[in-house]
């Protein structure tokens, strides 16, 4: 299930984890332009013909990362195209879900039974798991 780290880097900020730690939501914050980034760079490479040295001087403009720690994106992105998409897809799904979760259980609601419900089956494609919430929901499971 693609998308899961993101997500909990995500439940991190959500839960006040960075509410006393400036350095640590600055962090939290490059990284989200990091995530941001590769999407870009994955679609360019794959989809607007850019080459290697364009999509390390966009990954660097706009992340603060060195040229060096680019480069070895760069490598990444090119032998697996879609993965950084496909991770950004997988925190828009369990996100939608947990809406629709939480949405529907109203003030029964709660974030420990959610993750256990998304999680207990282990790796999961999306449709899969969006059945398996949705299952839970109409009482199937």
């Amino acid at each position: 299930m693609e998308g899961w780290a993101l997500y909990a880097e995500r439940l991190a900020q959500e839960l006040g984890w960075y509410q006393d730690d400036m350095y640590g939501d600055l962090g939290r914050l490059q990284y989200e332009a990091f995530r941001a980034a590769r999407l870009v760079v994955d679609t360019g490479i794959h989809a607007m013909g850019w080459n290697f040295d364009r999509a390390v001087e966009f990954f660097v403009e706009n992340t603060g990362f060195d040229r060096s720690f680019a480069q070895g994106q760069i490598f990444r992105y090119i032998a697996y195209p879609g993965q950084a998409t496909a991770y950004m897809i997988g925190l828009i799904k369990v996100l939608e879900l947990r809406e629709r979760y939480q949405a529907q259980m109203g003030e029964d609601f709660d974030l420990k039974a959610f993750h256990q419900l998304i999680l207990e089956h282990g790796s999961l494609p999306l449709g899969v798991l969006e059945a398996l919430v949705d299952g839970e929901l109409a009482g199937e499971i």
